[in-house]
């Protein structure tokens, strides 16, 4: 969590954790207070008599055998299946559980089907991180190094909790007089989950949270586009709050873009290179990678590519732990919207399939292609990664990829007969997406993406 919180946000941070999370915020305030300025801690997991209880014990020591655990963990799971197994843990972190529900109670419902499609490891992770804990809560030097937190701590904590009893809170308080103490009557567990104004009301009250109204944060020389902080978006169709309708332009001629510096096409010679630096990556074989959970990918190839040129990707993505599928294309060279056609049709299927919206990733052209896939069928597409794509600039191109451009528009004019006005809709739908991108709207739910020049 510090290297996410040094590499990625680049300043002191206000630090919120709940249960587990709690215990973390706090190893992580001691051992680097100057990056933590304020710490909310909300029912956290600290020790306590509670460690010592007969049903804490006996969960203890089925979890500490190994390989029983997992066998239990998935047995209870396909005996109950995801509805149950959510309603029965919400029974126990919330004490009034009609107060969870909707979209809340949907949204972990789906989280369960997801990881079920992972199998043992959903188990094996869940193992992992309760004895990891019980590690950490067994460590006599958690007290010394809980003396160590400098920043100004908030300690809110459920009246109800069954898991962290509200004596626990108390004696941590105790024991650090200078913190403060919130107790929301008749909550349990989870108090942002059962009450979330009241939660938000203490946890806010008396402390300036600055917002930053650029989602785009400058770190190290390099722009981070990140999901927190970012600002409220707009949908395209809708009227611009400054006043007046938004206008999009309509595309460019390729003699209107401003080309880059032409690189030397030798680089591309480097793949093999490349590849061998790849695989002997700890990423690459799924070292400390965050689980897929099951999330389906569609992936879509480059200009004058097949889906064997992701192959690699492809693997990689099932193997740590989501659904994959590749979107059908032989040789990515027809117009695009002809193109497009197909790729609906996967991505459909996908959804259909797995019951979940669908992340798409496409290399070179195909995140273009991608891009306004996403802009027509928002209801499917989870978010968007596109691989060294000309985003801002269709054809800003080197050269010789411009050349296979002008081969493959001769081609589709001889097999289809229209001419390249066939595209103009596609160009539109991407001018629109270039207008949302600087007013700072989307269609899309979620949309990122790495520009840059398509690879040949």
């Amino acid at each position: 969590m510090h290297r996410f919180i040094e590499e990625v946000i680049g300043e002191p941070v206000i630090l919120m954790g709940n249960s587990m999370g709690g215990h973390i915020g706090i190893i992580e305030a001691a051992d680097h207070p100057k990056w933590i300025t304020k710490l909310v801690l909300v029912d956290p997991a600290v020790p306590g008599e509670h460690v010592r209880r007969r049903e804490t014990l006996g969960a203890a020591a089925v979890l500490s055998v190994p390989g029983l655990a997992e066998i239990v963990i998935d047995r209870r799971a396909r005996l109950l299946g995801p509805e149950r197994l959510v309603e029965r843990t919400i029974a126990i972190v919330v004490a009034d559980p009609s107060r969870v529900g909707g979209e809340l109670l949907e949204a972990h419902m789906q989280l369960t089907r997801e990881r079920s499609y992972l199998g043992r490891q959903n188990s094996r992770a869940f193992t992992q991180a309760v004895r990891s804990l019980g590690l950490r809560m067994a460590d006599p030097r958690f007290w010394a190094r809980m003396k160590k937190v400098e920043a100004p701590t908030l300690v809110v904590h459920g009246e109800l909790d069954r898991l962290i009893p509200v004596a626990v809170a108390r004696d941590l308080v105790r024991r650090r007089p200078d913190w403060t103490l919130e107790i929301i009557e008749g909550v349990g567990h989870v108090p942002m989950m059962e009450t979330p104004d009241r939660f938000v009301r203490l946890s806010t009250s008396g402390w300036r949270i600055e917002s930053h109204p650029n989602p785009l944060r400058f770190h190290n020389g390099e722009a981070l586009r990140t999901r927190l902080g970012n600002s409220p978006t707009t949908p395209c169709n809708q009227a611009d709050p400054a006043g007046g309708d938004r206008r999009v332009d309509p595309p460019r001629s390729p003699a209107s873009w401003t080309l880059d510096p032409i690189p030397p096409m030798w680089l591309e010679g480097r793949i093999y290179i490349e590849y061998l630096r790849l695989v002997r990556d700890p990423v690459y074989r799924g070292v400390e990678v965050p689980p897929g959970l099951g999330r389906p990918v569609l992936l879509i190839p480059g200009f004058l590519a097949g889906d064997w040129t992701l192959r690699t990707p492809f693997q990689w993505l099932r193997r740590v732990g989501y659904k994959p599928q590749m979107g059908g294309v032989s040789f990515n060279v027809t117009y695009s919207e002809m193109m497009l056609r197909p790729l609906i049709n996967a991505l459909q299927h996908l959804k259909r399939r797995t019951g979940a919206r669908v992340a798409l990733l496409g290399h070179s052209r195909g995140g273009v292609l991608a891009k306004v896939l996403s802009h027509r069928n928002p209801e499917l597409v989870e978010q968007v990664i596109t691989l060294g794509s000309p985003l801002g600039a269709p054809f800003d191109v080197h050269p010789l990829t411009m050349a296979g451009v002008r081969a493959a528009h001769a081609y589709n004019v001889f097999r289809y007969g229209h001419p390249a006005s066939v595209e103009k809709r596609f160009l539109r739908d991407l001018a629109a997406l270039r207008a949302c991108r600087r007013l700072r709207c989307t269609r899309a739910p979620t949309a990122s993406s790495t520009g840059g020049r398509a690879a040949a």
